[in-house]
């Protein structure tokens, strides 16, 4: 039973690993940030370093990014689309124009929001995690208070790190893009 299980819902598995990744990596940032600095004023996260924000905001913003990047995830997997040029074996580089071309007759010119959805639904959560996991390594390196880091610490690095989440999220788009790819040159499209 459990096999016809895992056959009719094959998305299953990966958005649980995901959604509890995701978890477990904001809690234990969370956790660690408490730790080092429970008033809040070495944080350097904008709602609290611009917007003077404090921990309820960051435990409910993070709540509801959460929320919506599981959703975002369960509707890219349970409903993926086929964003794939109408020609047989184009280039990568051809497909990649394709991918988000909004004059032609491609998917993303006619259901934009469907492919924003799926593509941002695959990004997101990976490059959270990714992008989680080095903040915790910051954050692990902050509170050890290791004498290498020192300097670096004081240059504001964690402000940097908050842009290395954009810069993962292209990461993933080409990640996506190249798996996309490979489903296109097995498709069915003449």
């Amino acid at each position: 039973m459990t096999h016809l299980y895992k056959k009719a819902q094959p998305w299953l598995p990966e958005f649980l690993i995901l959604a509890i990744l995701l978890i477990i990596t904001r809690i234990a940032d969370g956790l660690l940030t408490y730790t080092i600095t429970p008033d809040l004023t070495r944080e350097a996260n904008p709602l609290v370093s611009i917007f003077g924000q404090g921990w309820a905001t960051l435990i409910l913003v993070a709540t509801i990014v959460l929320i919506g990047v599981m959703w975002l995830n369960f509707l890219s997997l349970t409903r993926p689309i086929d964003n794939f040029p109408t020609e047989r074996c184009v280039s990568y580089t051809k497909f990649k124009a394709n991918y988000f071309n909004t004059k032609g007759t491609g998917l993303f010119a006619k259901y934009p929001g469907r492919v924003f959805i799926y593509v941002c639904g695959y990004i997101f959560p990976r490059a959270i995690i990714a992008w989680s996991l080095i903040l915790l390594l910051h954050n692990s390196l902050v509170l050890t208070d290791v004498n290498w880091y020192r300097p670096i610490r004081e240059y504001r690095l964690s402000y940097l790190i908050y842009m290395l989440l954009p810069i993962l999220s292209f990461v993933y788009v080409d990640r996506l893009q190249k798996l996309d790819y490979k489903r296109y040159l097995n498709s069915k499209v003449k």
